[in-house]
């Protein structure tokens, strides 16, 4: 993947509606001489883009999607040069950070807001047909207006169904990081189960686990042990336990929805409603240099759109770059 910070100043936009964008394509490196290559990375790139921009609130929000010609010169006879670009905006707000050995008195909440905030986006996307197969955690970020998490990942998102992996193709969208093992069986279904998965991994590496680059995460007990000896009784029971059952390797055996993941993080003595989520992050996992300030309602939020004809730069080192 290849990324360029677009600048929109579309004419029929003022000043003050100008904003930042990130647009985004495909560089194939040394494999562009592989025409069927080529074809299916551009094939799932705009499929990607394409339920991307069906829209979902927390997700990365689309504003453009052209092609632009590819001067690569190694590329084949055949293959065409027009190259999907796709351009959107990041939801504001601080990137979480993995906590520290520290801890505020209110960890527990904060842990509780983290995976309520993303299990609902999650299920927005489910009840759409649609998974994100994967959460990487410097790509959850806390809006302190709106008071809620939201994600910039948003190119791994497909639809509920068969995992159409093959070993040349590599999904360009996804890493194993950060996804569920079936994500990359060939033979496998990609249901809400497997962001269950993706979920888990997120949040262990919130609490300071080494997230490998694999699929399965290897020694998920041991793991979950360790968070006892990292933080005390600080973490919840409940949350050990559905982290126990969310990375199971066997899709099956999971959690298998985020009802499901919701259920258990308010299960026992913990209380019926969700707790309420902070204004600001607490310094122990969210670096901010900002003073806080007293706590204010958030705006309601009115309607907007997307400018009608962003531009992008280019994607390619010969090609044409600049912005819009």
């Amino acid at each position: 993947m290849s990324y360029a910070t677009v600048l929109d100043r579309h004419p029929d936009l003022s000043a003050a509606m100008a904003r930042r964008a990130t647009a985004c394509c495909l560089n194939f490196g040394p494999d562009c001489r592989d025409e069927w290559l080529v074809r299916e990375w551009r094939r799932q790139f705009e499929h990607a883009a394409q339920s991307l921009s069906t829209g979902f609130s927390g997700l990365p929000e689309p504003l453009d999607f052209f092609y632009t010609v590819n001067t690569a010169p190694q590329f084949p006879a055949g293959v065409i040069r027009d190259e999907p670009v796709i351009v959107f905006q990041f939801d504001t707000g601080l990137p979480a950070i993995a906590y520290g050995d520290d801890v505020s008195p209110t960890f527990a909440h904060e842990l509780t807001t983290f995976i309520l905030g993303a299990a609902t986006i999650f299920k927005s996307l489910h009840d759409a047909g649609f998974v994100l197969r994967q959460l990487p955690l410097n790509s959850v970020v806390w809006n302190r207006a709106a008071r809620r998490y939201s994600f910039r990942e948003g190119l791994g998102i497909a639809p509920i169904g068969h995992s159409n992996f093959h070993p040349r193709i590599g999904f360009p969208m996804i890493m194993p990081q950060w996804s569920a093992p079936e994500c990359f069986d060939a033979e496998a279904e990609i249901t809400p189960a497997s962001d269950v998965y993706a979920l888990g991994k997120t949040v262990l590496a919130l609490l300071g686990h080494n997230i490998p680059r694999t699929a399965v995460l290897p020694n998920v007990h041991d793991a979950v042990e360790g968070l006892e000896r990292r933080f005390g009784n600080h973490v919840p029971d409940r949350i050990r336990r559905l982290l126990l059952l969310a990375l199971h390797p066997d899709p099956h055996q999971r959690t298998r929805d985020m009802d499901q993941v919701v259920g258990m993080l308010f299960d026992g003595d913990a209380p019926v409603t969700p707790p309420t989520p902070p204004l600001f992050p607490q310094a122990s996992h969210i670096a901010t240099k900002t003073r806080p300030r007293a706590p204010q309602k958030p705006l309601r939020r009115g309607p907007s759109a997307g400018p009608r004809g962003a531009k992008g730069g280019g994607h390619d080192r010969k090609g044409p770059h600049g912005g819009a």
